[in-house]
């Protein structure tokens, strides 16, 4: 891999190591994992099913499961203004700093969008709430923040039901919000 230029590396992923405690011993999910993701690249990663790609994914926002997983060693320096860095790894799961990011810089598109999406909720109203959560705005400023909105909606403002929605709907729904993604299977964006 060549050289990147530090100020273009938006995400820098260094020895990373997740394991999980459970009742059987530690089981190494993740365990010396480095890549770095520079502004506007993409970055496959290819796996058998098993190796770590999903844990690899979830814990660049602390979405791994906790308790029993735990981030070991390693860093996940994000750089959102592409000079000051953030180690996601040493932030609490539930700081304000990580709360921050989930969603509006760094956002995940899931295997299964169907479990993420609200059953109850029509589309237009699941994208609001993310674009109102992220961007501290009133509902009216968020209909107009996101064409992503308009185009899930339909004209008469009836409920658009999402388990009817084919899978790539689903998939094209969740992104709602600006900056990367990462998808868990396997797609850094």
């Amino acid at each position: 891999m060549s050289q990147l230029k530090e100020n273009n590396v938006l995400v820098d992923v260094r020895d990373l190591a997740v394991y999980f405690h459970i009742e059987q011993g530690i089981v190494k999910a993740v365990d010396g994992v480095n890549f770095k993701i520079e502004k506007g690249k993409s970055l496959g990663v290819v796996g058998e099913s098993g190796c770590g790609k999903t844990i690899t994914a979830l814990s660049l926002l602390l979405l791994h499961p906790q308790p029993e997983g735990q981030i070991e060693k390693g860093n996940i320096f994000f750089y959102p203004d592409g000079e000051n860095r953030i180690d996601i790894a040493k932030l609490g799961i539930h700081s304000k700093q990580i709360r921050k990011r989930r969603g509006n810089d760094i956002a995940m598109i899931f295997q299964e969008p169907m479990m993420s999406l609200n059953p109850v909720l029509n589309i237009g109203q699941q994208l609001i709430e993310t674009i109102r959560l992220h961007q501290k705005v009133d509902k009216k400023t968020a209909n107009k923040r996101d064409k992503a909105v308009k185009a899930c909606s339909p004209p008469d403002n009836s409920v658009i039901d999402c388990n009817l929605l084919p899978g790539g709907l689903t998939n094209i729904s969740k992104p709602a919000s600006k900056g990367s993604s990462a998808s868990t299977n396997s797609n850094f964006a």
